[in-house]
């Protein structure tokens, strides 16, 4: 009789009963990576970032967010610190504060290059604070219109005016194509053939990026204002006014409104996407195009009933998707006066909007019972295998997810074909950590990381995963590290530690050793003792064995390697059960190439 466990690639598994699991799957699973053979090994080790390494803080590290833009090797990365907004430019090796009113909201980020500028901005909200930066400048999202009207006055000077007139001005900026709503209207003056007028108390804008203002005028008795004059400063309030009507061509813009407050943001087709808007919980606003200061009151559509509220706008395979709670839109149409969106197949949506991610064969996200895909047509649950995470009740050997925390901790990206997800996760004694979980989407399987992240953010040009945690060897301090790409480190020490599954001591099979290697012979239906077992392994484990979840022996092993690996070790005497499994954790300097486990069997 024996019981053979030699290949792992089923990964982490939880779903069904601990006896009834997949023979290549494990009931718990952390800090290990899988090999194409179906060995475990432990995971790739963390590093410092090397931006983050002269940082020095006992803040959460959050919001992080980066971007290359136009320059040579010029990235920007964003992150806060406690109430304060950061930005470093690597250009110009300089980190600027651009808020210090950050609450406890993540930020949205979306990235788009303005009308006239030579720059991308990212603009950014976490639903209070909206702004927008290209690394070096930072800009209000957004120029308020001006408050009050312009005077006028007859001039002594001869001009080409002849009639009735009013006027308005607005705010521009000449860096980015913004232009304000205009100001109020003033009051009509009548002149002579011949005349010119003299327009004073032209506005002065409080916000610094206004480069002009654009003065504009009615023809005679007309309902109709044009530009007469670009006033090229942010500080004259006069302007005499000589241009006769002939010359007046370009109309006045009146719809140009701010965006509105939201919390979600994203960049499509050379516009901004706006959602997350408190009032107007299921409502998608949009910009003008190149434009995303001005937003028409007109531009909105409504996404699904008002008690089903957008909670992610993300592109997949060229086409914008809303997910909602209790499902997921599409956006159909071409511009302003096509656009609506129309509900998909996919029967769920997400409770938790950070969760959302996209890859290259769909949406992925986190919702009540479970992590899904969606593919551009329907949701498919891609947790089956881990479900009990998603269960009521922990258990010894099982977390569960903390829905009560779920919103304020959760955060998936997707990277390289994988799902990673941080998890507020709550053991038995009521305790919640986050932890770092991640699906393989090639090999659909799940493996768990002892690493408690605040954020997580992937660098796909890169091929680089960025985590935000609590600093490995300073208890107090944060720091942030570029994750699972190094087989060194001095900071990391992971603590790989399985549990397999429960195997029938009375199903048993009885295996036969040839040169070929192990191959499966007979079922035997009953059972004689538990006698002893061989493990496969490089580096130092201890090994606890549990017979019907009780445990019956430990013995911790040292300098494993392929020299031992055929060597049979007793187990105690009198050992007979119905079931056994078996917890080893890895003891020593941890490191991927020191500690491999490759098979156990037990006799």
């Amino acid at each position: 009789m024996a019981i053979l466990i030699d290949n792992f690639s089923k990964g982490w598994q939880n779903r069904a009963a601990h006896e009834l699991m997949q023979d290549d799957a494990l009931y718990s699973c952390e800090d290990f990576s899988l090999d194409l053979m179906g060995s475990l090994r432990c995971r790739s080790l963390v590093v410092e970032n090397s931006y983050f390494t002269g940082i020095t803080t006992t803040a959460q590290i959050k919001n992080l967010h980066q971007l290359d833009v136009e320059g040579v090797g010029k990235r920007l990365i964003f992150y806060s610190l406690g109430s304060t907004l950061y930005v470093w430019n690597s250009e110009t090796n300089t980190t600027t504060v651009i808020s210090t009113a950050v609450g406890t909201n993540r930020f949205s980020y979306a990235a788009l290059k303005p009308l006239l500028s030579d720059s991308t901005y990212v603009f950014y909200t976490d639903g209070v604070t909206m702004a927008a930066h290209n690394g070096t400048t930072s800009k209000t999202w957004g120029i308020d219109a001006p408050e009050s009207s312009v005077n006028i006055a007859l001039s002594t000077i001869s001009g080409n005016l002849d009639g009735v007139y009013t006027y308005q001005y607005t705010f521009y900026d000449s860096d980015t194509g913004s232009e304000s709503n205009p100001s109020p209207t003033c009051a009509r003056f009548t002149v002579a053939t011949g005349s010119s007028i003299e327009v004073t108390n032209i506005g002065v804008s409080s916000a610094s990026r206004i480069t002009s203002r654009k003065l504009y005028r009615t023809i005679d008795s007309g309902g109709t204002h044009y530009l007469i004059a670009t006033i090229p400063d942010n500080t004259t309030t006069t302007f005499l006014d000589t241009v006769a009507d002939s010359d007046l061509s370009l109309a006045l813009t009146i719809d140009q409104d701010i965006p509105p407050t939201a919390s979600l943001i994203a960049s499509y087709k050379d516009r901004i996407f706006l959602a997350g808007v408190a009032d107007h919980p299921n409502r998608v606003y949009f910009s003008l195009p190149s434009l995303p200061d001005n937003y028409p009151s007109t531009f909105w559509i409504t996404v699904g009933t008002s008690d089903d509220e957008v909670r992610a706008i993300v592109e997949y395979d060229g086409m914008l998707y809303f997910v909602q709670r209790a499902g997921i839109s599409r956006l159909y149409g071409e511009d302003a006066n096509t656009f609506k969106a129309t509900k998909t197949r996919s029967h769920v949506g997400t409770n938790a909007k950070w969760s959302v991610a996209v890859g290259p064969d769909g949406i992925y996200f986190s919702a009540n019972d479970g992590a899904y895909r969606f593919d551009g047509v329907k949701s498919t649950r891609v947790s089956e295998s881990i479900g009990r995470i998603f269960d009521k009740t922990p258990t010894a050997l099982c977390d569960i997810v903390d829905t009560t925390t779920l919103e304020a901790n959760v955060k998936g990206v997707f990277i390289a074909g994988v799902y990673y997800l941080i998890m507020p996760l709550k053991d038995t004694t009521g305790t919640t950590t986050n932890r770092l979980i991640r699906y393989d989407a090639i090999e659909q399987t799940w493996l768990r990381f002892n690493l408690a992240c605040d954020d997580i953010f992937a660098d796909a040009g890169r091929g680089e995963l960025y985590g935000a945690l609590e600093d490995l060897q300073t208890s107090g301090n944060y720091m942030v590290y570029n994750m699972f790409n190094s087989q060194t480190s001095s900071v990391d020490s992971p603590s790989p530690q399985l549990v397999t599954k429960s195997y029938s001591v009375l199903e048993a099979l009885e295996y036969t050793l040839t040169d070929t290697g192990i191959t499966k012979k007979t079922n035997q239906p009953t059972i004689g003792w538990l006698r002893k077992f061989r493990i496969d392994a490089d580096g130092n484990w201890t090994l606890v064995f549990y017979l019907d979840d009780v445990i019956v022996y430990s013995i911790s092993l040292t300098n494993l390697s392929a020299t031992t690996r055929y060597l049979w070790r007793n187990l105690p005497d009198n050992l007979k059960g119905r079931n056994v499994y078996v917890k080893i954790t890895a003891d020593g300097t941890i490191r991927p190439d020191s500690h491999i486990i490759r098979a156990l069997e037990i006799r």
